[in-house]
């Protein structure tokens, strides 16, 4: 072996690195570029989902404003009747008490029936100054 042949085999090799070097820039770009499309792709998507839970947040603050006002009117009826019925059960109740009072006093027991059988007399008020 000459130094021709040490020449030429070296010359060999140098070209067989040099289509390696080419082969894996060639694969790098394109892995690159796969890479850069992937993460657009992925950075899209995100702002998507981003989006659609910014609305689906909006949608549940709104129903949520909804239900509380509508337990707050409900909570109101709910006060309006128990009072109603408290106001009703204590006119029954003293409707009770003045019909055992008046069975029990006699000739009174009308006038807390409200049956007064005599007209009552209207007094004269007298204006200043006249």
């Amino acid at each position: 072996m000459g130094v021709g042949d040490t020449l030429t085999e070296l010359g060999g090799k140098i070209t067989d690195l040099y289509r390696e070097i080419l082969t894996t820039s060639t694969r790098f770009e394109l892995l690159q570029s796969s890479t850069d499309r992937t993460l657009t792709r992925v950075e899209t998507l995100l702002d998507q989902f981003a989006t659609k839970v910014q609305l689906l947040h909006d949608e549940h603050v709104r129903e949520k404003a909804v239900l509380e006002a509508e337990v707050r009117a409900l909570n109101g009826r709910l006060d309006a009747l128990s009072e109603h019925a408290i106001h009703a059960v204590a006119r029954e109740a003293a409707r009770d008490v003045m019909k055992g009072v008046a069975a029990a006093s006699g000739p009174s027991a009308d006038l807390l029936r409200g049956e007064d059988r005599i007209a009552p007399r209207r007094k004269k008020l007298k204006l200043p100054g006249a």
